[in-house]
């Protein structure tokens, strides 16, 4: 039997070969073991005895990492300090989780109970032999739901829960060793308010429009016979018209396909009397007769393509 080594929580940790070589403090005689996957999660205060090849050496830490056996009470303040700074409007709702790694990709798991409609921060920090953290959040089934990877050894790690649950928070530190602390803070989420979209009213159709014009523009008169119909580029008619009465010629088009149309009026003798040219889908004019006759009247498309009609109302 070899002689027996002693391991302790704190001290000086790293690898020469294909030994790993542990030792209470810098400087101070050392154990030196075979590294084998039992060997390498011997982290709490333990006395190893092997049989053979154990040997004895002076351990310096100028290529080592130190990890101190004790927790400084500053990692939680910081770690708090770090939390408020990025949620300081939130409330704290953990207690401090604690945490060591001696190698790298070392970690530990912390559950944490998380609410729908509830947003967290966690606020963590380490100590100076920590080179870089990584966080991850998991389901209550157990899937990713978040991650912050390869992230400054203090510093905040944000969430907002989509279901109910105890999830599970592990910190792990992925370049150098040492133990770092995280504390949560939560606050509820933001109202999302979601915008009403209001339904444009439905498009009237030619008649209603016509219709609904010469209630607004002519209240009182009625209409003379059918509305007139075009399709073309243009379209002309002709009606009579009666000395001392007032007439309106209301013309509208299909308001899918029809953005601009012209309203003309021309009398008996063929001259212009009036004209309208609209922007819109709906034209008019208006007349009172002082010479009775046969009056020519016309639509025309300006833009768009349809079908057009024009009402004829007296008054």
């Amino acid at each position: 039997m070899g002689g027996l080594g002693s391991l302790g929580w704190g001290g000086c940790a790293g690898k020469t070969g294909g030994w790993q070589v542990e030792a209470p403090s810098c400087g101070t005689p050392a154990t030196a073991i075979p590294v084998t996957p039992m060997s390498k999660r011997l982290f709490a205060p333990v006395a190893l005895a092997l049989a053979g090849g154990i040997v004895s050496s002076t351990v310096s830490c100028r290529d080592h990492i130190r990890v101190s056996a004790a927790l400084s009470p500053a990692l939680e303040v910081a770690a708090d300090s770090q939390a408020h700074a990025g949620m300081p409007d939130g409330a704290r709702f953990t207690p401090a989780f604690v945490g060591v790694a001696y190698n790298e990709d070392e970690g530990t798991s912390f559950s944490v109970p998380l609410q729908v409609g509830t947003c967290y921060t966690f606020g963590y920090a380490s100590d100076e032999t920590v080179g870089r953290v990584s966080l991850y959040l998991f389901t209550p089934a157990n899937h990713r739901a978040d991650s912050q990877r390869g992230g400054a050894p203090q510093g905040v790690f944000r969430h907002c829960a989509n279901e109910n649950g105890i999830y599970r928070l592990e910190a792990k530190v992925v370049a150098g060793a040492g133990h770092f602390v995280v504390v949560g803070y939560a606050k509820a989420a933001p109202i999302v308010v979601t915008p009403v979209v209001v339904a444009p009213p439905p498009v009237q159709g030619i008649d209603e429009l016509i219709a609904r014009q010469a209630a607004s523009a002519a209240p009182g008169a009625q209409r003379v016979g059918d509305l007139f119909v075009g399709t073309g580029d243009q379209s002309d008619w002709y009606t009579q018209l009666n000395a001392g009465a007032c007439y309106w010629f209301i013309g509208a088009g299909d308001p899918a396909t029809v953005s601009s149309l012209y309203m003309y009026l021309w009398s008996p003798a063929m001259q212009r009397i009036t004209e309208n040219r609209s922007d819109t889908p709906m034209s008019m004019v208006g007349y009172c007769a002082t010479v009775p006759g046969m009056y020519k009247f016309e639509a025309k498309l300006n833009k768009g393509k349809g079908t057009y009609k024009v009402g004829v109302y007296a008054k």
